[in-house]
């Protein structure tokens, strides 16, 4: 028998140094339970090699720890150096080939080792029995009844649990609705059977679908969804509505209860201060003289509207006619005991509408008025308020803002302003653009409110000091100017210090009060601005903050 080539004992190293490590156990007849059994010769069959036909040794049997090894050797002793391994097996027999493990192996990685698992394989016959393959699938029992491997048979229950109700989804409810079916019911039948190919009802069948389909259709039009997004808009604004109106009477009956006590104490205090000469008024007789009486009488009387009731504020309602004041020629009382204070008279102040020509406020025949520097009017219609076509802006050049902005500031430029902003050939100041634009309905001021707003910031600060100081005030760390973004957010933290200051004197000033005096519409306020604007406005002071 030829020796193996280079390559193929390669191969054979390799597939079998995956294999533990186990320490030489030679084959002796101590080591085996039983001693081999000798049979007929191997046979020879695809033995044969270059050299001639390789004779095999009778076929020895062990049986070790209960498992049988047939092995067939070559004929004759094992040669010096040799081991031996398993060959090819026919018939459950291995046939053992000789190999010198010194011939021709590489010195890469340890050898010894590698040596010491050959030699422990091929001493170790029970270990040959790994090379056998094992079975492709394995047996699972028989297949018809679907019996498998440690399976126990089923029990039989006694009755078949009763299936919880599904529940249905909101689609298969609006069907069922429009079907006329149940609306509750998951397992109904489908109403058209479902068709393949080839359309196997009669003819009486299909005019019933034709029949049913148009009757469903003219039951349920089709609505195109424009008209379901009108409809539905005026659902909510009609909610809205009632909602609205609803605590418009709830808030106008509140303010009027307050304006009734207000001006009972008031006709109160006058009466006190009247005095006893009765020659010296002009006030109409009473059947007792009491200042019930006089109050009672009042009531019926027209009230002048040139004197309004104080805390009595107007009503307008979203669905309701808008009300009409009715103007009398009586002569007024005279009272004179009493000079009228800041309180009693409501002073105009620079933003005051009213409607002078007392047409409808519809379109452009509504007057508004306005007074500027020096308590002067300037009257105008909706026509006559300016476009804003050009686009300000002040971040390179805030002593332009400081000539445009105050009419009654020291560095005040008419001219420089009536290229900008003026009606009717008049100049007006910057800071008079929220009377002008807000609540209109061309909604222009939105678009200009948030630029107006920093304007109106940025130069009143510039112009509580000198500009020296303004830019002492706001300027980085390395002493260059702040810019237009720098100076807007710096004020804005100045602000919310402000605030928060104002907050902490309200709360300690009312105390207990506070949830009465800071509350709107019954529910506490929260936000710091607003609780700062109500704080000064109950202590009259000019506000600052927007």
């Amino acid at each position: 028998m030829a020796p193996p080539t280079a390559s193929q004992l390669l191969l054979f190293l390799l597939f079998f140094s995956q294999l533990p490590a186990t320490s030489p156990t030679a084959l002796s007849p101590s080591s085996l339970v039983d001693t081999p059994a000798t049979e007929d010769s191997c046979q020879v069959a695809d033995t044969t090699s270059s050299s001639g036909a390789a004779a095999y040794s009778p076929v020895e049997v062990f049986n070790i720890d209960g498992q049988e090894i047939r092995v067939c050797r070559p004929a004759g002793s094992r040669p010096q150096g040799q081991i031996q391994l398993p060959g090819r097996m026919e018939d459950g027999t291995f046939y053992i080939s000789y190999y010198n493990i010194e011939f021709s192996l590489g010195v890469v990685g340890k050898m010894a080792d590698f040596k010491e698992k050959l030699t422990g394989f091929s001493e170790n016959v029970i270990r040959w029995r790994t090379l056998i393959p094992g079975a492709r699938r394995a047996h699972r029992g028989v297949r018809e009844g679907r019996i498998v491997k440690n399976s126990s048979p089923k029990k039989e229950k006694a009755s078949a649990p009763v299936k919880k109700a599904k529940k249905l989804k909101l689609s298969m409810i609006r069907r069922n609705e429009l079907m006329g079916t149940v609306l509750d019911a998951s397992g109904v039948p489908q109403r058209f059977a479902a068709e393949h190919s080839k359309d196997m009802r009669t003819l009486e069948e299909k005019n019933n679908l034709l029949r049913w389909a148009k009757k469903f259709y003219e039951s349920h039009p089709y609505v195109p969804p424009s008209e379901v997004r009108r409809r539905l808009k005026m659902e909510a604004e009609a909610a809205e509505a009632k909602k609205t109106d609803s605590a418009a009477i709830s808030e106008y009956l509140r303010f009027t209860k307050e304006g009734i006590t207000g001006l009972t104490s008031m006709v109160g205090a006058l009466l006190q201060r009247v005095d006893s000469n009765a020659a010296a008024f002009s006030l109409p007789s009473t059947p007792d003289g009491s200042a019930e009486s006089l109050i009672i009488l009042g009531s019926s009387m027209e009230i002048n509207s040139s004197l309004p009731a104080p805390g009595l504020p107007p009503m307008h309602l979203a669905s309701s006619p808008k009300p009409t004041t009715h103007c009398t020629t009586a002569q007024p009382m005279d009272l004179n005991p009493v000079p009228p204070t800041s309180s009693d008279v409501a002073n105009p102040t620079a933003g005051d509408e009213c409607n002078c020509d007392g047409k409808n406020d519809d379109g452009n025949s509504k007057t508004y008025t306005i007074f500027l520097a020096q308590r002067r009017p300037l009257s105008f219609n909706y026509s006559d308020i300016p476009d804003l076509t050009q686009q300000l802006s002040f971040a390179n050049d805030i002593p332009r803002l400081d000539r445009i902005w105050d009419d009654e500031g020291a560095n005040w430029n008419a001219e420089e302003c009536r290229k900008i902003s003026s009606i009717n050939g008049i100049a007006v100041a910057l800071r008079y653009w929220r009377e002008i634009y807000s609540n209109k309905k061309d909604k222009r001021w939105k678009g200009i409110k948030a630029s107006w707003t920093e304007w109106k910031y940025v130069a009143e600060r510039y112009r509580s000091s000198t500009p020296d100081a303004f830019w002492a005030e706001f300027q980085t760390d390395k002493w260059q100017r702040l810019t237009w973004k720098g100076i807007c957010s710096r004020l804005r933290e100045l602000r919310a210090i402000h605030e928060e200051e104002l907050v902490g004197k309200a709360r300690a000033e009312y105390g207990d009060h506070f949830v009465e005096k800071f509350s709107n519409r019954g529910k506490v306020m929260v936000d710091k601005s607003a609780i700062a604007r109500r704080y000064l406005l109950l202590k009259n002071i000019p506000m600052d903050v927007d």
